[in-house]
C-alpha cells in the first residue's frame, strides 16, 4: 500500500478521518506499507520547528521507501526521483530543514554544492529571510534523513 502525503498527515494529526482510520488499520494489521520519497519530504516539510522535524523524521523512517526501478533511461526525465538521484533528495531534504531552522519566512535561495560525504551527502547553499538576512549553510544527509544543519 502506498499512501499519499495527505493520508500520512491525517494519521499524524489523529483526525479520525477516513484516510486516518484506513492507514491506522493498515498499520495495525501489519500491512506492507511503502512511502514515496516525495511524500516523505512533503510530510517533513510540515514540521512546525526543528525539534518536530527530527521527531517526525524518526517516525517516518520506520516506513520503507519506494523508489521505482527504471527499465529504460529514456522513459524518465532527468532529475526524477526514480532515477536514483540521491543528490536531489539530499538537496530537497536539506532545503526544508534549513527553512525550518530559520523560520516561517525563510527560503533557500541557492544550493551551491552537493558532495558525497561519510556514506551520505553534504549540501551547501544560501538561504534568506524576508527581512533581508542571508545565511550560508551546510547540511549533512545520510541514510535518507537530515542529520545536521550548520550556519555560518
Amino acid at each position: 500500500m502506498i499512501a499519499d502525503s495527505s493520508a500520512w498527515i491525517e494519521l499524524l494529526r489523529g483526525t479520525g478521518s477516513a484516510a486516518d482510520l484506513r492507514l491506522r488499520q493498515a498499520l495495525a494489521r501489519g500491512a506492507r506499507l511503502l512511502m514515496l520519497y516525495p511524500v516523505y519530504q512533503e510530510v517533513l516539510q510540515g514540521a512546525a520547528n526543528p525539534q518536530k522535524f527530527m521527531q517526525l523524521q524518526g517516525q517516518l523512517d520506520q516506513v520503507p521507501r519506494y523508489e521505482p526501478d527504471v527499465q529504460n533511461e529514456n522513459d524518465i526525465t532527468p532529475g526524477a526521483y526514480g532515477r536514483g538521484e540521491a543528490e536531489g533528495r539530499a538537496a530537497d531534504a536539506c532545503s526544508w530543514a534549513v527553512e525550518g531552522e530559520m523560520g516561517d519566512d525563510a527560503r533557500v535561495d541557492s544550493i551551491t554544492g552537493t558532495e558525497a560525504n561519510n556514506g551520505g551527502w553534504y549540501v551547501t547553499g544560501t538561504a534568506s529571510r524576508l527581512g533581508g538576512e542571508v545565511r550560508s549553510f551546510g547540511c549533512s544527509y545520510r541514510g535518507g534523513r537530515v542529520v545536521d544543519v550548520n550556519f555560518s
